[in-house]
């Protein structure tokens, strides 16, 4: 059973919060959000004293950010050009659509 966040040393958490960055690192940005909602509370308590944590919370923050900015980028990108890019377009659409 996880111990919960109270109960853990400075130590520990700032190795959980590191852990969730870098697990995030592979293209898994969920886990940066669901780190920069679950640390908050912990983050807002000891943030002063332990640097590293605060640390790792924004890089979280701001991973996911970049991340949301750039598939949201790409999504309206090909949406408005799929058409211009012929049999290219047609290769990334995973569902085809008839009769456009």
């Amino acid at each position: 059973m996880a111990k919960k966040l109270e109960r853990l040393s400075d130590a520990e958490i700032t190795d959980v919060a590191r852990k969730m960055f870098l697990g995030g690192l592979p293209c898994l940005p969920f886990l940066w959000i669901i780190a920069a909602v679950w640390l908050y509370p912990s983050v807002r308590e000891r943030g002063p004293r332990v640097p590293q944590l605060r640390q790792y919370h924004m890089y979280c923050i701001i991973g996911a950010v970049l991340w949301f900015i750039a598939t949201t980028t790409w999504y309206a990108i090909f949406v408005n050009r799929r058409l211009d890019w012929g049999e290219t377009g047609d290769r990334l659409t995973v569902v085809l659509i008839k009769g456009v």
